[in-house]
């Protein structure tokens, strides 16, 4: 093998160890994000299925 030939494959196993590394954590990261995504999602559901309040509308008497 030749000298650049190491470097490279040495190269690509420290980019490979980052990789695993990052990766690995990430999943983790992605399914925290996606418990968050689902309790909006409830809530919003939530939000849209109550029942509407009688809202008092106090109207200005016109000027004349």
């Amino acid at each position: 093998m030749k000298k650049s030939e190491v470097y490279l494959y040495g190269v690509a196993m420290v980019v490979a160890s980052f990789m695993i590394v990052f990766l690995g954590g990430c999943g983790n990261t992605i399914s925290g994000v996606g418990k968050d995504i689902t309790q909006v999602g409830d809530k919003v559901t939530a939000w849209q299925n109550e029942k509407p309040t009688n809202k008092v509308v106090i109207e200005k008497e016109a000027s004349k």
